[in-house]
């Protein structure tokens, strides 16, 4: 499963953020799974912060990273960031 982080403007929308992801994959890969989760930002009035899971087949994960990480691909004022996990199964970290 790809995770990404994305920051956006405080008062947009889980939903709106997976509908975006939807539109960038379009009918190139077939997502499993997609799920967006609203974090706690530090300073909730600035910006919004959220949690973007994509279940792809595992042959397709690195065009589905592509996809998504390409900052011309979201709209502008828009921040995304990778998750990566430890590789001592730790906790994971951004």
């Amino acid at each position: 499963m790809g995770k990404l982080y994305l920051y956006l403007h405080p008062h947009s929308k889980t939903a709106k953020v997976e509908d975006c992801a939807r539109c960038i994959i379009g009918d190139k890969l077939e997502v499993a799974e997609m799920h967006c989760e609203k974090l706690k930002a530090r300073y909730e009035h600035l910006y919004m912060s959220c949690h973007l899971q994509v279940r792809v087949k595992s042959a397709d994960m690195k065009c589905a990273l592509d996809l998504l990480m390409r900052r011309e691909s979201w709209p502008q004022g828009l921040f995304v960031k990778r998750f990566f996990k430890h590789k001592d199964d730790g906790p994971e970290q951004q």
